[in-house]
């Protein structure tokens, strides 16, 4: 098997484990003055395998890189703060 191919399945097992594990939070959802049904642990669990399962994703450039990319969209630039900085001239004398 292929490295591009583990690598999609592993992006496709944690894309099913996340969103089974988000359907469990919103089944699971109750209103503010009752009891959760499940316990702290137990939801300091989930919490933290969807931080797990999150950074997962970033390593192998799942979720945030997955989306297309067109041959006409605008290329990010880096725009360097010095070009940002105020400069006095001879407008800016103060009078209004």
């Amino acid at each position: 098997m292929s490295n591009n191919s583990a690598d999609n399945k592993e992006s496709r097992v944690l894309s099913v484990l996340k969103s089974t594990l988000v359907e469990v939070i919103k089944d699971t959802t109750t209103a503010p003055e009752m009891e959760h049904p499940l316990s702290l642990s137990t939801i300091e669990m989930i919490r933290e395998s969807l931080q797990l399962i999150s950074l997962r994703e970033q390593e192998i450039g799942g979720v945030s890189q997955a989306r297309p990319h067109y041959s006409d969209e605008p290329k990010p630039q880096v725009v360097s703060l010095a070009s940002f900085t105020k400069k006095a001239t001879n407008d800016d004398s103060g009078a209004h």
